[in-house]
Order: structure tokens, then sequence, then C-alpha cells
């Protein structure tokens, strides 16, 4: 679980989330209120699709996250098993899993993070 988040206000402009994105190299960014509950998330196929939609709009003012985030989340808890959380992501086909602990993030699992512990489990075994 990654607890160094990087995290928008849902006001914020849809500009801004890219570049977050592009500069941390993350693929998703949550949403939170000023007493960090969760309010949604961004995903990079979600704004792909938000920037896919809108190519040839003429837009007058900035987008705001709210219009593009995902308000339907599947969380978990600091406590969740991970082979819990594995579960989850593929039967729901999503590559995050918000960590939640009482209403309030507190991380964010990621596919990434499975896979890096997955190559390190590898290379021990292919080791040994």
């Amino acid at each position: 679980m990654t607890t160094d988040l990087i995290t928008v206000g849902e006001d914020e402009p849809i500009d801004l989330v890219a570049r977050l994105m592009d500069w941390h190299r993350i693929h998703h960014i949550p949403v939170e209120d000023e007493r960090h509950r969760l309010l949604g998330l961004v995903s990079h196929r979600s704004l792909l699709r938000f920037l896919v939609s809108r190519r040839n709009a003429k837009e007058e003012a900035p987008t705001p996250v709210s219009d593009v985030m995902q308000r339907e989340l599947i969380t978990v808890q600091p406590d969740t098993p991970t082979l819990e959380a594995i579960e989850l992501m593929k039967e729901n086909r999503i590559g995050c899993l918000p960590v939640t602990a009482k209403g309030r993030l507190v991380g964010i699992v990621t596919e990434h993070d499975f896979l890096r512990v997955a190559g390190l489990l590898l290379e021990q075994r292919l080791r040994e």
C-alpha cells in the first residue's frame, strides 16, 4: 500500500490531474475533501475517455475533476487480507483500491504494488 498520496479536490481542473499523473508517473489520483474523505477517483482510463470525447470541443472554462471522477468505488481497509484485495481487483477489473479507515483516505494499493511483490517473489524463486 502506498501512503504518500497525490490527491486533488473535486473543484481542481482536470488539466492539473493529467499533469500530476504525467509528472509523478501514476495512473490513479484519489479525489478527497478537506477532511480527507474519499469522494472519487480519476484513473488514466477515465481521463483518456474524457479527453477523447472532448477532443473537438472548444471549452471556455476548465473542466473540474468532479465531471470526470468515478464516484462508485470499491475500497478496502488497512487490515484487508492481500489475497482478498487481489481478488477484488481481478473480479472487478480495476487497477487500484483506495484504502480507507474510519471514512478517511489513508492509502492506495495498485496493480503496480502487486507486480513489484510478484517480481521479487519470482526472482527469489528462480535463484533457489
